[in-house]
């Protein structure tokens, strides 16, 4: 029974390896390769199921902050801006159904994006950190590239992989007991927001999201005094979401200084302000939204972006600086409601 059961979970695990193997694919946009047993069109689906539920009990718990609350104008004002840049990487990104909401839930200093562009940001991170317009660009546009980068649909893979060795294991021990046990693809979406960001998918995410903030206004120094407040604030970690997912580090900040010279190519070449809004991404269906403001915002097809690119030229191509009102102050941060955290959002630990 015992030699049975051994030659059981070795062939699950000679199959797992066969999957990693097989399902690893290069990135169009990054070069790198992934794994990617979960699509990102399947990641997309399944991100656009578990983002749907977890709004839905929100609301009706209100916990979600109105749309005239000045906080909820402020980051789709910033989103909207990264954005218009992104879809530059990503030109299909035009279609999808970009959101944004802030959950109000002031334990929580935090925010994703999920496969598709289902945003949202906690009041956590708006009211305790209270970050400039420049360093709340670097979060949003940090979590917007992992989206590009399909780091979602990747780590969906990993979750299944091991979901599925998991309850192979189980099986082959006979374990009677399956009381709470979940399908590996349901376990997929949920190992999105359960699985720690790995070190290259938070290097990829931090030079592309710096990028993109850059491109859209934002000043590059936001990285690195984003993460000097975060890591202030702390205290006890564990109490802080955002850095379970995203570990910082005097590495890490040393790593995004060392960006900032080639992001101010960008910065600089918008005159140092926030671009114009093209498009209200987050609050407009993607059959309303301006055909020849996508045409233009995507012309010349998807950038490419490489990890391992570290610097740029001084006269690396810069985007036309463009006449803008000077930045904007940030907005005044409203008092927040006492509510209790959602239940549905302390199980998938977001």
């Amino acid at each position: 029974m015992l030699l049975a059961q051994s030659r059981s979970f070795r062939k699950l695990c000679a199959g797992a390896a066969a999957a990693l193997l097989l399902g690893c694919t290069a990135n169009p946009m990054t070069g790198r390769s992934q794994l990617k047993i979960v699509s990102a069109d399947s990641a997309i689906a399944q991100s656009a199921t578990l983002y749907s539920s977890l709004v839905k009990e929100l609301r009706q718990e209100e916990l979600l902050l109105d749309d005239d609350d000045p906080r909820v104008a402020r980051v789709r004002r910033i989103t909207n801006r990264l954005i218009d840049v992104a879809v530059g990487f990503r030109p299909e990104s035009a279609k999808w159904l970009w959101s944004i909401e802030v959950i109000d839930d002031d334990d929580s200093v935090n925010a994703f994006c999920m496969p598709g562009g289902r945003m949202a940001v906690y009041t956590g991170l708006l009211d305790k950190l209270r970050p400039s317009n420049d360093e709340l660009a670097y979060v949003l546009g940090h979590e917007i590239a992992h989206a590009l980068a399909d780091h979602g649909a990747e780590k969906m893979s990993m979750g299944m992989v091991g979901s599925a060795v998991a309850l192979g294991a189980a099986a082959a021990a006979k374990k009677k007991n399956r009381d709470g046990v979940y399908a590996a693809a349901t376990l997929a979406a949920f190992a999105f927001v359960k699985l720690p960001n790995s070190r290259t998918t938070e290097e990829e995410a931090d030079r592309l999201g710096l990028e993109l903030a850059a491109r859209a206004g934002y000043a590059p120094s936001a990285g690195a005094t984003l993460w000097q407040k975060m890591m202030k604030a702390t205290g006890d970690r564990s109490r802080f979401d955002f850095l379970s997912t995203h570990p910082a580090t005097p590495k890490r900040i040393d790593e995004l200084r060392a960006l900032e010279p080639a992001m101010e190519v960008h910065y600089n070449g918008l005159g140092r302000r926030p671009a114009p809004i093209r498009i209200a991404w987050v609050t407009t269906q993607p059959e309303r939204r301006d055909a020849a403001a996508i045409a233009e915002l995507t012309a010349g097809g998807a950038r490419t972006f490489r990890r391992e690119a570290a610097s740029e030229t001084a006269n690396a191509a810069a985007a036309p600086a463009v006449a803008t009102p000077a930045k904007a102050a940030e907005q005044p941060v409203a008092p927040s409601r006492e509510r209790e955290p959602s239940a549905f959002s302390r199980m998938i630990g977001l």
